[in-house]
């Protein structure tokens, strides 16, 4: 048996944070663009958007990808930062989570709900994949180290987006296991390193910018917190 749990509130939280991104941006645009002397259709050819869109962005009527919002920071010669006004969306945070049973079979459903939630926020491909890769890691170890070969037990995985940061909490019940004190060097060399789950470390450290590991005694609980800073074009 499977349980997937989207956090409830994750659609209000998204639609509020788009909703700091625009009411920064339908004001600014407009203004930059009187600024510049640019009409609506040469600002909207500048992007590669009709002249309607834009019109539409700046009555607020519309919700532009990061993507598209990059091309007309561009096409105004302002940095993107300036349009988003990074004060009314610094301190947002989106969550989600979902709850799996330790099976390798799993590992596809934690794959395309992270791959899902950081094209919605509109991550590069390449950070998607550092993220996947390094969750696929760690919940493979858990599932592999930490708990019985029969048995079915829960791992939760939360995800949340900072200003400027993705990090994934997962938490389980399994055998205590902290990952940070395990030292993998520039890659683990023994078929021991590799069968006990530290190549899957080494590859954590690699494309994550931290990893920390709480344990706590009244609950039973693992948690590994892994960080990855998304940088701000």
């Amino acid at each position: 048996m499977l349980y997937n749990f989207p956090d409830p509130g994750s659609d209000d939280q998204y639609r509020e944070w788009k909703r700091g991104w625009l009411m920064s941006v339908n004001s600014k645009v407009r203004e930059i663009r009187l600024k510049r002397n640019l009409s609506l259709k040469g600002l909207a050819q500048l992007v590669g958007v009709s002249p309607s869109f834009i019109s539409q962005v700046e009555l607020g009527k519309a919700s532009p990808s990061i993507n598209t919002l990059r091309r007309i920071a561009g096409s105004l010669n302002v940095e993107l930062a300036y349009l988003l006004d990074e004060e009314s969306v610094r301190d947002t945070v989106v969550k989600y989570s979902v709850t799996i049973i330790n099976s390798l079979k799993c590992l596809s459903i934690i794959a395309d709900f992270i791959a899902a939630i950081c094209r919605t926020h509109d991550l590069a491909k390449e950070h998607i994949d550092d993220i996947l890769l390094a969750v696929d890691e760690a919940v493979s170890n858990i599932i592999n180290h930490g708990y019985p070969v029969t048995g079915i037990y829960s791992i939760k995985i939360d995800f949340q987006f900072h200003f400027g940061k993705v990090v994934v909490k997962i938490s389980d019940q399994g055998r205590p296991f902290d990952p940070t004190m395990v030292k993998t060097g520039n890659f683990p060399a023994t078929i021991q390193d590799r069968q006990e789950g530290h190549l899957g470390i080494h590859f954590i450290r690699r494309f994550m910018d931290s990893m920390d590991y709480n344990y706590n005694a009244r609950t039973e609980t693992n948690q590994l917190v892994l960080e990855k800073t998304i940088p701000r074009e």
